[in-house]
Formats: C-alpha cells, structure tokens, sequence
C-alpha cells in the first residue's frame, strides 16, 4: 500500500509540473498573439489618424482594423478565461493534495495497527 500510495504521489506531483508547464507556455503564446495584435491595431490607427493615408487605402484598412480589435478583445477574454480556470486548477489540485496527504496518513495508520497486531499474536 505504501508503494502504491508514493507511486501516486509521484504521479500526481508530475502531472502538477507537466500542468504548470503547459500553463505558463501557452500564456506565453497568449500574450504574444495579444502584443502582435495591439501592435498591428496601433499601427494601423496612427496610418488612418496621420492622415498621410489615401482615402482607397484608408477604405480597405478600417475593415481591417476593425477585424483585429475584435481578435483582440476575444485574446483578452481568453487571457482572462484561461486565467480563471488556472486559478480553479490550482485550487482543485490543493483539494486533491489535502485527500492524498489524509489517504496517507490513514494508510499509514492502518499498516501500524496491522503491524502491532501481527507483533501481539
């Protein structure tokens, strides 16, 4: 049972590094498509707003513009998505931790009943 219950222990404590792995490099790539996109909107705004922009090319850019700052609003709500369920993860996992640790402790109990148990007969 001691075996069986490290074993799990390990297991949960490599999914908890392979998680925040995944976490951390997919808000990496969140924030970066968030920076390119408000990158773009910003340049495009101050081409349009220069007025050194020709009236056709100022035409075909505000479909454009207004394109992006709809991606960019719905990276935001990702971000913020993502964000929130991280904190739950984090949160389910301290649950589940907690249950291991008392798992433990039980079995740890039971095997020192058994053990003086067997040791009094």
């Amino acid at each position: 049972m001691t075996v069986a219950s490290q074993r799990v222990q390990i297991a949960l404590y490599s999914l908890q590094m392979q998680d925040g792995a995944v976490g951390r490099a997919e808000k990496r790539l969140d924030e970066s498509l968030r920076r390119d996109l408000a990158s773009e909107v910003q340049s495009l705004e101050r081409s349009l707003s220069d007025g050194t922009t020709p009236p056709a090319e100022a035409r075909l850019t505000q479909p454009r513009l207004s394109a992006l700052r709809g991606l960019l609003e719905g990276q935001s709500m990702k971000v913020q998505t993502c964000q929130e369920a991280e904190a739950e993860a984090a949160n389910q996992l301290r649950n589940d931790q907690a249950k291991l640790v008392d798992l433990q402790v039980r079995i740890e109990n039971l095997d020192k009943t058994l053990e003086q148990s067997v040791a009094g007969k």
